[in-house]
């Protein structure tokens, strides 16, 4: 029986090719991509079943809103510290370095799952911050994931099968928010919720054990020290850093300033969203998780007919699109603040899915454009840092200013960042139309 390995020599394409076909081909008849994909969709959807539960549960248990966006934020600047020692493959000290990624994959769904099910017990705010620490360190799961596809699968079928991987567990986020608002309903209904998190992390760990045992690199040192961790740390943020300085920032401030902007005005809204249907309309969680999974659905199906969509525009080109988008983000969320109907907010809330889809994807597409083609992979590391700040940054403030002036108010938050999007965008342009005259 051909035993398949994980550890890739990157200079070798023929032997990346033996090492795909065999990897595909069953071990104990399961191809070891579907299992990746099992374990991304089960990962998002039990995420998905809880998440949108939190900030109501925490406002429940006496939480102001400022303990309530701390506690969101808490977990996005662990995971932006905790991020390179868990992706780091090729640094001596990394974890899945010593341990294999499959070892480690396994027990990050094994802590995960019991902060989930020690979450739903808890009433304790302390002890629901230390959980929220803990998951922010070793909640990576869907980073694994793509660097185990990276292992098994040669460098031009990545981008396909990351792909196929966010499509299939991007279902969760649809299909989570629905059925946790369900369970929600019952007494003691977070509790339910998070348990069955834990289960479905849980029945992760049996995925995660069909896959092929990956091999740990050899190291003198059997035990990862605070040492080991505190370089990788080090080098992880100096190649970081390298990698920013050899962009172009005369021509890439603006893109990446579009995508700041877009960051903050989502993640503030979002954040706020469960909330403000519960104060403003009286949901019930079931009916919020409605809410949730229809917004969802039209931001996961827009993205399949944004061309049809894009063409509605007079001018085609990028920096006019992104003002578009950015101009029905202001709109949106200035309706969604006004308007005291439950119906025309769903309505509102279209517009707002497919704007934020097509931001997404377009700030991504005018950061590329600008470069050139060059330094393809820092643009990206680059992108994720900026979304990891927004994602720390805008829940704290949000939170803080909603127990000022309350959620309903501080839903308007998302607007400021889409206003600037807006004046950065005529700015673009202008610029852009000076160039083209003086040539």
């Amino acid at each position: 029986m051909c035993k398949t390995k994980l550890q890739l020599p990157s200079d070798k394409n023929l032997e990346n090719k033996i090492v795909w076909f065999f990897s595909t081909q069953t071990m104990g008849n399961i191809n070891p991509i579907i299992l990746i994909y099992i374990i991304s969709f089960m990962d998002l959807f039990a995420i998905a079943l809880s998440f949108p539960l939190l900030a109501p549960h925490l406002q429940d248990l006496g939480a102001s809103h400022t303990f309530i966006g701390a506690v969101v934020s808490i977990y996005s600047g662990i995971q932006v510290v905790s991020g390179p020692i868990i992706k780091n493959a090729n640094f001596q000290g990394g974890w899945s370095d010593i341990r294999g990624r499959k070892s480690i994959l396994k027990m990050m769904l094994l802590i995960s799952g019991l902060c989930y099910g020690i979450l739903g017990t808890t009433s304790s705010f302390t002890v629901i911050i230390i959980l929220r620490i803990i998951l922010g360190m070793v909640k990576h799961i869907q980073t694994l994931c793509r660097a185990i596809i990276s292992d098994i699968c040669p460098p031009d079928k990545h981008m396909e099968i990351f792909g196929k991987s966010a499509a299939i567990s991007g279902i969760g986020f649809i299909v989570g928010p629905f059925l946790g608002g369900h369970i929600s309903e019952v007494s003691n209904g977070f509790s339910y919720v998070s348990f069955l998190t834990m289960v479905l992390f849980f029945i992760n760990i049996g995925v995660a054990s069909l896959l092929p045992d990956s091999k740990p690199k050899t190291r003198t040192t059997p035990i990862v020290n605070s040492t080991g961790i505190i370089n990788t740390i080090k080098l992880e943020t100096s190649k970081t850093l390298n990698g920013l300085k050899s962009i172009d920032w005369t021509k890439q401030w603006e893109p990446f300033a579009l995508r700041f902007l877009f960051s903050l005005a989502m993640t503030a809204f979002l954040t706020n969203q469960g909330l403000l249907l519960k104060e403003k309309y009286q949901l019930s969680q079931k009916y919020s998780g409605y809410v949730i999974s229809y917004f969802s659905t039209v931001g996961t199906f827009s993205a399949y007919f944004l061309d049809s969509i894009s063409r509605l525009f007079k001018n085609n080109d990028c920096i006019s699109k992104l003002l578009g988008y950015y101009i029905v983000i202001i709109l949106s969320v200035v309706s969604i603040y006004l308007t005291p109907n439950l119906l025309i907010h769903m309505s509102i809330l279209m517009p707002i899915s497919i704007s934020s889809t097509a931001l997404r994807i377009l700030t991504m597409e005018l950061i590329m454009q600008e470069s050139n083609g060059d330094h393809n992979g820092s643009l990206s590391g680059a992108c994720y840092s900026v979304t990891s700040i927004s994602r720390f940054v805008t829940p704290l403030l949000s939170g803080f200013l909603g127990d000022i002036f309350g959620v309903e108010a501080v839903i308007l938050i998302a607007a400021i960042p889409a206003l600037a999007g807006v004046l950065l965008c005529l700015h673009m342009k202008v610029s852009r139309c000076v160039d083209v005259k003086e040539e």
